[in-house]
């Protein structure tokens, strides 16, 4: 969930926005390289605060990496990034609150230079001491800023994925440290380092570390966010005295003079970025902090030059302390209305846009974008209300605006019946018909639930769950508290997509917002139980663990199988789709499953479980190269050969693995229709050697002309005698064996070699108990003779 922007417009408002030539997004890339998972809350105490886990690290590259500039911008004093916190449901919208509010800790950090895990040079910036206040799920907002010719320019910024922040009984713990971290610790910058919490220290930290961070190297940045003001921010870095300090800026008594003289440099490397890390501040306070009481113009003035800047809740306390002092001015109710929808909260603008149609009633932009908002949220009453007016008041002077709004309203005429068409056509079971109807009035208020939920069950009855989850998706937005929906969307997303990130992220905002719903809380626990059953099978699954892989899929009695077919069929009964709805995560079980039993040569078990892999997905390449297998092993041959023709198919005819398999398939088909000694010796394929002996055995002294009893003439059981004897001489011996099994009869004398062309016409029979061929050829002598010896 990363998006990267240069600017983000601001609409309604007139002014220019000042551009700089040096600073572009197309000049940066910003990369997240170590993503933020979860937090726990922190109080006012610092000694309660954990920071975020893991520390978000983010890495900038130049976007054409042959520029001159490849190398000197890793040293850039210049490039600085700030961090706030953004609810994550609305990941464009505003910010949760500002910076000293929201999060605690280091919020600004310089660009560091550092050796990557793959030993190259790059550009990081890291947080590894934030925390955050507030309970909820978040993303991190990442803005990258640069100081060019005494201004600081907003260059582009980045978004996070996810993170929850736990009260702190239900926090969860800090998980081991990343190789990231360590790597990057290790070469001084400041990261948090989880050690081993089961063994206490039995002696006190040295004097170099602090709370169990290295104090080896200055830190990249020194901005601690629960500091409110100024100077209360430059406090930790210049006047809070730390252990460590005292060696760098040379103030020990006993420091040798070299020791003073590096400490010194490194003194003033510290305090630059100290100044650095808080100069967005102190660049903002020059407009804020001006002496003197400000006149409501200038106020203005400081929100044009935010706004300029991209710096929106700025403008907005900038406009909230004009109209504290002028709150009969309705062009600034106006303009802060339009900073509210450029950070997409329709909420606060339509207040606005309903303060300023009480000041001035007659003012058309208000009207009209006030029945937008209401048009968007599915309020068609108020918007026809508020569009008609306009319309009528503006039909002469503005006649491009009259005619978008007479195209909106009629949308909105639409729109309003499409809810009620839509289910008339679920009843009359044309569910393209629903979802014809419902996307363009989706399009006309696309924050309206009903209509996507709507549309949602329409496309459930089609078997289109991507599509669904999506609408429900979006429905979740406006409808966050709603925890049977946040159900619903999360066991879709598990069990029939099989999205487990996704699901679980869906649940624990369910969480989030109501610690303690049952309903939520129930199925967090029975995914993240399922989802460690999951990782154990693919562990097993990896490493060729076959026995387990059947034991944990479908065999054992705690079986991934069992859980997950009843869970399954529940969704279905739920979402009235019963059949319809993509099974993927009983299809990685069945497939799981069907290969285990292939390895293992079970060719009843394979059969079964790589034919129910197919039941969920025909196309299923490792389903039908499974199932070709199994009729390997019962020597259906012709089955094979299909199932593998139809894997190639699919594969592309590119895999060399399925070619091989099929090739095998067509010469054991064509030699058993010729001989097969398996069929001789009356043994399967999957035979081992005592099993070929012992049924060679039996056959012989059933067959052998000095024990005969039966009908047949003496040549008749010769050539008997003759062809156990070639088919053991085969299946007993390795090298002619692997032949035989792959297709080529060592026998046949249009093979490359055949050790039996003399046949065994007028040979000698010797039968003896021990090691060795039971029959040898004996040498001498037209007619049979048969020695036993026991």
């Amino acid at each position: 969930m990363v998006k990267s922007s240069s600017s983000a417009p601001y609409c309604f408002v007139s002014g220019q926005t000042e551009k700089s030539k040096a600073a572009s997004s197309s000049k940066y890339v910003l990369t997240i390289r170590q993503q933020p998972q979860r937090a726990k809350v922190c109080g006012l105490k610092e000694r309660d605060r954990r920071p975020i886990d893991p520390p978000p690290i983010v890495q900038i590259k130049l976007a054409d990496p042959s520029s001159d500039r490849n190398k000197d911008y890793l040293q850039s004093p210049y490039l600085f990034m700030c961090c706030n916190l953004v609810h994550a449901d609305d990941i464009s919208g505003e910010i949760v609150a500002p910076a000293h509010r929201a999060l605690a800790g280091t919020v600004v950090s310089s660009l560091n230079r550092l050796k990557d895990v793959d030993n190259s040079d790059g550009g990081f910036f890291v947080f590894g001491d934030m925390s955050v206040r507030i309970e909820g799920r978040f993303c991190l907002r990442f803005t990258l800023f640069e100081l060019i010719e005494g201004q600081v320019v907003h260059v582009m910024t980045s978004t996070s994925n996810p993170l929850t922040v736990y009260p702190g009984k239900m926090f969860p713990g800090m998980s081991e440290s990343t190789f990231l971290s360590r790597s990057f610790s290790d070469q001084g910058v400041r990261i948090r380092i989880r050690k081993d919490h089961h063994v206490k220290p039995k002696k006190p930290l040295p004097s170099d570390t602090v709370d169990g961070l290295s104090m080896h190297s200055p830190p990249s940045s020194c901005h601690e966010a629960e500091h409110s003001d100024i100077e209360s921010e430059m406090q930790p870095c210049f006047k809070r005295p730390r252990p460590s300090t005292h060696a760098y800026c040379g103030d020990s008594a006993y420091a040798s003079p070299a020791t003073r003289h590096t400490g010194l440099h490194l003194c003033f490397t510290m305090r630059f970025h100290h100044l650095l890390s808080v100069l967005p501040l102190i660049l903002s306070a020059q407009y804020v902090s001006a002496d003197g009481p400000q006149t409501t113009q200038q106020f203005l003035d400081q929100a044009t030059a935010f706004l300029g800047k991209g710096e929106y809740n700025l403008a907005l306390q900038s406009y909230d302390a004009a109209i504290g002092r002028d709150p009969s001015n309705y062009l600034t109710y106006f303009k802060r209305a339009a900073t509210h929808l450029t950070l997409g909260r329709n909420n606060q603008a339509l207040a606005d846009f309903t303060t300023i149609l009480q000041l001035k009633p007659d003012f058309g932009q208000a009207l009209l974008q006030r029945g937008k908002i209401y048009t968007k949220a599915g309020d068609f009453v108020k918007a026809k209300q508020d569009l008609e007016l306009y319309y009528a008041n503006h039909q002469g002077s503005d006649p491009h605006g009259a005619e978008e709004v007479a195209a909106l309203l009629s949308n909105i005429d639409e729109a309003a019946q499409a809810l009620a068409l839509a289910q008339a056509a679920v009843k009359a079971g044309q569910t393209d018909e629903c979802i014809r109807i419902l996307s363009p009035a989706i399009l006309t208020a696309p924050v309206y639930v009903p209509f996507r939920l709507q549309r949602a069950e329409c496309h459930v009855a089609r078997g289109e769950v991507e599509e669904a989850v999506n609408d429900l998706h979006r429905a979740t937005h406006n409808a966050a508290t709603n925890a049977e929906l946040m159900h619903r969307l999360s066991t879709m997303s598990y069990y029939s997509l099989y999205m487990p990130e996704q699901a679980l992220a869906q649940i624990k905002s369910c969480i989030s917002f109501d610690p303690e719903n049952k309903l939520c809380k129930g199925l967090f626990r029975k995914l993240k139980a399922t989802e460690k059953d999951v990782a154990k099978l693919d562990s097993d699954l990896q490493n060729g663990r076959w026995a387990g892989v059947i034991n944990k899929s479908v065999a054992g009695e705690k079986a991934l199988v069992k859980t997950v077919e009843t869970e399954t069929s529940s969704m279905e009964e739920v979402n009235k789709a019963v059949g319809k709805m993509p099974k993927r995560l009983l299809l990685k079980i069945y497939a799981a499953a069907c290969k285990a039993y292939t390895e293992n040569k079970d060719a009843k078990n394979a059969l079964k479980w790589c034919s129910s892999t197919l039941s969920l997905d025909e196309s299923n390449v490792d389903g039908l190269v499974g199932k070709g297998m199994a009729h390997m092993l019962n020597d259906d041959f012709e089955e094979a050969i299909r199932d593998f023709t139809k894997a190639q198919e699919l594969a592309g005819g590119q895999d060399h693995n399925i070619h091989e398999k099929l090739s095998r398939a067509q010469r054991l088909l064509k030699q058993s229709q010729q001989k097969d000694y398996y069929k001789i010796l009356g043994v399967a394929r999957s035979a081992t050697p005592r099993d070929i002996k012992k049924a060679f055995r039996k056959q012989a002294l059933e067959w052998h002309p000095d024990t005969y009893r039966g009908d047949l003439s003496a040549d008749q059981v010769e050539k008997k005698m003759a062809a156990l004897n070639e088919a053991y001489e085969v299946l007993s011996t390795p090298e002619l064996k692997e032949r035989f099994d792959n297709g080529d009869d060592p026998n046949d004398p249009q093979g490359q070699q055949n050790p039996f062309s003399q046949g065994f016409a007028g040979h000698p029979f010797f039968f003896q108990q021990g090691g060795g061929s039971p029959f040898q050829q004996q040498s001498g002598g037209g007619g049979f003779q048969f020695n036993f010896q026991f």
